[in-house]
């Protein structure tokens, strides 16, 4: 079923600022579209907000067989002296769906390219450093488009195009609002098709002209305010069209009304499920609303609450009086928290007795869990009053119960209870041509309209439906139709979400997406300069806005990349193996301290970097020591007691500067041809606490009153997953693991959540011990972010954290292991951005461990090449990784000695090296030193640079402290560490001492 209709609203991008005449609109009306820009290049170097100019406007609509197809062209100035980037948000008519844009590229209008959406984003943000035209739009959840555009010269102009389908009938119009205030604006809209001049309505007291020629009603202005809505109300829609996508495909639509009521609703018994997750309380007030409505009236026998986040609430279910304000008060007196997994809920309650109706109500944004795929024992009815609701997933839900879905941020009280009266309508056969074709056909009824599409082939010549005892008969003519995108558009969104909902590959999604040309939740639309630029990125040409030669060229182009491809990915495995056998090197090397030739940089130099073809960037000239600092101004790292401790290892955190490098030190002879020595390391932390105003409310507080302390800050403080975070720490630090887990997950309830979110979640939930769950999150990060090699990583050791568990079969426990080392031979044999050069070597490592467990467990495995397999135990290892892109922070190890070990010195006399620095984000970066001599470690992270806005807050590592890694005593230490200050640099993360023998 597709997505019921929703009505119009504004959402503008975060942090625009409106002019005054933007705001002096007429009461109740809302600007549209919406201009704002951001200047990130102004003499001082800041950040800043201002304003463009709207020149001209241009609208065509063209209508269809009940589907109007829009394209709007808009120029906007910059008026400034600065080069801004653009943001434009255009709030499309109700039910509409995105299927193009358009920027003007060297003065012609370059069409977008549909991209999964965090390739998108990055492609866009790295076009913007290096400052050349890319253009990024995408649909927000309140269904409005959304534009950035780079760049907009001092005093110049930049045109865009919007395109996007919309269902339209006698009793549902086309509204389009076009509200500009007191500016004024040069404007054109026309509209054609299946309408007459007494059909359109223009903006205002403007009015149009009915243009004989081209048989379309036209309105042209100049230096005129536009306010008011574009009406479209066609006097009556055929019941059957064929239309033609863009795509070449034909397809069949059927649109009838809905069936009227037919009889009351008067259920004995209910029972309401509603979604007490943080996401739906904002329109829960909404809801309840409705139900105090339908129950003046409507008195059941029997009424029973079901509260519910990640499955049933503590206060349990409640059986209750059919009052209208019973339920009103018991839903009052719930807390909304944690995450919603409407998989778990529907689970819980199938087997439970059967009543007349249920009522779920949700925003239908699943955090957690997959689309429900078991049926409730009663008729299902889904509510929701967010104009954030996943519309698609619910319609789909309600189809599947038998029930209706009812949107009350489009209908009122009084029609969503006449709704529940009418039955729900779907197609009984639906042949074309004596095909039967229900398989591939999609439907929805939203309660005014009963729509039906197929798709079909050109040659196709009859349709047969029976749809609510009707049967239709129509001879139709593929070959003849007009070209428009409605009808095949809308099949696909429901495709779409049909493929969501069961749990198809976000790869599938995308592609479907590309194929019918709509953005959803998972793409946004692209628009490069150069053909270069498609090339480099993997994107595909958009051949309508390049001549055959230029086409040709890109194909040129795309073979020669295909061809370097496949050689670095011939060569990958080789080169690996070239810098495994150099790190055994030095791993069987002996250092003599004593040695101050610079032979052992130029040594490590050599190792680093696995493609000497590619030959890494010159780094910054070395930084000075870090100089004192007052007491108490760094944060100390969180210490994860969750895990098992050596009683030889205790943690510090210290605000006190790392010592200086100390070139008296007395020099220590170190044979490190031996295994590793397992010397016993203490190590001291305390506890991290960030400077918040929310920490400090809830300072020295535990239990329930941590609590109330929590749900009391969040209204203010609780806009970024950090929040959620920093309490789920405190909740764990106070003992409470159940509400540490369900307050991490809650982060992910925020619409700022993205792919970093999961991690950080799926960090946190590994230190809290609930290591299946962080699987199931790192998981869904390799799904949306297959292009790094860092969440295979990251799935991979949590999948060998998790054959860790109690209670788990050894063919389990093997198959764990076995999947991952699947992922890090993915990460060891796959060829990265050279961003990532280096990871490839802590996987191996890693990878051999893990294959030592699989094989010691009974399995068996190999790494992609034999010449990898070997064991490499050391005394310490440091691994740290941090949550953002674009983002170089390194990783830097003091000796005993006093000698400094990272990226400008990545190998000490006494043996500690570094691995590659990682220059551009999330890491990781890995110090290992084979055999330790006894004294102090000092571990820093400096925060070399960053170049974006992380909307999860400030950025953060993640570190692990491995003692005697790769023997049967290793243990480690998690510690994370948030950098907020942003006059600070370098952070201090352990002190680490090694003891000597007695």
């Amino acid at each position: 079923m597709l997505p019921a209709i929703k009505p119009i609203r504004t959402t503008g991008l975060a942090g625009l600022t409106l002019s005054a005449s933007l705001i002096a609109l007429s009461a109740g009306a809302e600007p549209n579209p919406v201009l704002s820009s951001t200047s990130y290049f102004t003499s001082e170097g800041r950040t800043e907000a201002s304003l463009l100019d709207l020149q001209t406007l241009n609208v065509n609509v063209s209508l269809n067989g009940g589907f109007a197809e829009t394209t709007v062209l808009a120029e906007f100035m910059n008026p400034s002296e600065e080069t801004l980037e653009g943001n434009f948000t255009l709030d499309m008519p109700a039910g509409a769906i995105l299927t193009g844009y358009g920027l003007d590229i060297n003065g012609a209008i370059r069409d977008g390219v549909i991209v999964e959406k965090l390739q998108a984003e990055r492609v866009f943000n790295e076009r913007i450093r290096q400052r050349v035209d890319p253009g990024l739009a995408e649909v927000s959840r309140t269904n409005a488009f959304e534009t950035r555009v780079f760049p907009i010269m001092p005093r110049q102009t930049r045109q865009i195009s919007v395109t996007f389908v919309t269902p339209v009938s006698d009793d549902q119009p086309y509204r389009l609002p076009l509200e500009a205030g007191e500016d004024t604006v040069n404007a054109t809209i026309t509209v054609d098709g299946d309408i007459t001049l007494a059909d359109v309505s223009m903006p205002g007291e403007l009015e149009a002209e009915w243009d004989a020629r081209n048989d379309r009603a036209l309105m042209a202005t100049e230096n005129l305010p536009l306010n008011g809505d574009l009406l479209v109300t066609p006097a009556s829609v055929e019941s059957v069209s064929v239309s033609r996508h863009s795509n070449g495909q034909h397809f069949v639509a059927i649109d009838l009304p809905s069936e009227t009521a037919s009889t009351p609703f008067s259920p004995a018994s209910v029972r309401v499920l509603w979604d007490t997750s943080l996401s739906n309380e904002a329109s829960s007030e909404q809801a309840l609303d409705f139900f105090s409505y339908l129950f003046f009236e409507l008195r059941p026998f029997s009424l029973e609450l079901v509260p519910f986040a990640r499955g049933l609430r503590d206060s349990g279910r409640v059986d209750m009086r059919p009052e209208p304000e019973e339920l009103r008060h018991f839903v009052s007196e719930i807390d909304f928290d944690g995450a919603t997994d409407l998989q778990a809920i529907f689970a819980a309650e199938a087997e439970r007795p059967r009543v007349d109706v249920c009522f779920l109500v949700t925003d239908g944004r699943i955090t957690f869990g997959d689309m429900p795929d078991v049926q409730l024992p009663c008729q299902l009815h889904v509510v929701s009053a967010s104009p954030e609701a996943d519309d698609g997933a619910l319609s789909l839900l309600a189809e599947r119960g038998g029930g209706h879905y009812l949107d009350l941020a489009e209908i009122g009280p009084q029609r969503a209870e006449a709704r529940l009266s009418q039955s729900v309508m779907s197609p009984r056969r639906f042949l074309v041509d004596g095909r039967d074709v229900m398989d591939e056909a999609e439907w929805i009824d939203d309660g005014d309209r009963f729509r039906l599409f197929a798709p079909i082939r050109r040659n196709a010549t009859n349709v047969v439906a029976e749809i609510g005892g009707r049967v239709i008969s129509q001879s139709i003519s593929p070959a003849n139709a007009p070209e428009n995108s409605g009808a095949g558009s809308f099949w696909a969104r429901e495709l779409i979400t049909t493929l969501r909902a069961t749990g198809a590959s976000r790869a599938d999604i995308v592609d479907a997406s590309q194929e019918f040309s709509v953005v959803t939740d998972e793409t946004s639309l692209l628009v490069l300069e150069t053909i270069e630029d498609y090339v480099n990125n993997d994107i595909n040409l958009p051949e309508d806005s390049f001549s055959k030669d230029e086409q040709e060229r890109y194909t040129a182009l795309l073979d020669a990349h295909i061809d370097r491809m496949e050689r670095e990915q011939a060569d990958r495995i080789d080169n690996v193996v070239d810098y495994w056998e150099r790190q055994v090197s030095w791993y069987e090397a002996k250092f003599d301290p004593e040695d101050d030739s610079g032979n052992r940089a130029e040594y490590e130099r050599e190792v680093l970097y696995l493609d000497d073809m590619v030959p890494p960037p010159p780094p910054p000239p070395p930084p000075p020591p870090p100089p004192p600092r007052p007491d108490g101004s760094l944060p100390s790292p969180v210490f994860d007691e969750t895990l098992q401790e050596s009683e030889d290892i205790v943690v510090t955190g210290s605000a006190a500067p790392a010592p200086p490098p100390n070139p008296l030190a007395e020099p220590t002879q170190l044979n490190q041809s031996r295994n590793g020595s397992g010397a016993a390391s203490v190590i001291e932390i305390e506890r991290w606490t960030p400077n918040r105003p929310y920490l400090e409310a809830a300072e020295g507080m535990c239990a329930d009153e941590l609590y109330e302390v929590y749900l009391r800050e969040r209204a203010e403080y609780g806009s970024l997953p950090s929040y959620f975070l920093e309490f789920a720490d405190l909740f764990e630090q106070c003992g409470d693991i159940r509400r540490a887990t369900e307050t991490a997950l809650t982060a992910l309830e925020l619409s700022t959540s993205n792919h970093d979110t999961l991690t950080a979640v799926g960090q946190r939930l590994m230190r809290y011990g609930d290591i299946d769950r962080a699987v199931d999150l790192f998981r869904r990060v390799t799904e949306i972010d297959p292009s790094r090699p860092q969440p295979w990583r990251d799935l991979a050791l949590a999948l060998d954290a998790s054959a860790n568990l109690p209670g788990l079969s050894e063919a389990t426990r093997r198959a764990r292991l076995s999947e991952a080392l699947e992922h890090l031979n993915h990460v060891i044999s796959s060829p990265w951005s050279w961003y990532y050069d280096g990871i490839e070597g802590i996987s191996v490592l890693e990878a051999n461990r893990v294959l030592d467990r699989l094989q010691a467990a009974g399995g068996r495995g190999e790494l992609p090449s034999e010449a990898l397999e070997g064991d490499m135990p050391v005394d310490l290892r440091i691994v740290v990784g941090w949550n953002v892109d674009e983002v170089d922070m390194d990783l830097w190890v003091t000796d005993p000695r006093g000698e400094r070990v990272y990226y400008g010195n990545n190998l000490s006399a006494i043996g500690g090296r570094i691995s590659n620095d990682m220059t551009d984000g999330y890491g990781p970066e890995e110090f290992m030193l084979r055999n330790a001599i006894p004294g102090v470690y000092t571990v820093e992270m400096d925060y070399f640079s960053s170049d974006i806005v992380n909307p999860n807050g400030a950025v953060a590592i993640n570190a692990e402290l491995w003692q005697n890694y790769g023997t049967p005593d290793e243990r480690v230490q998690r510690v994370e560490l948030e950098f907020d200050d942003v006059d600070q640099s370098e952070y201090l993360v352990a002190t680490i001492t090694v003891e000597g023998d007695d």
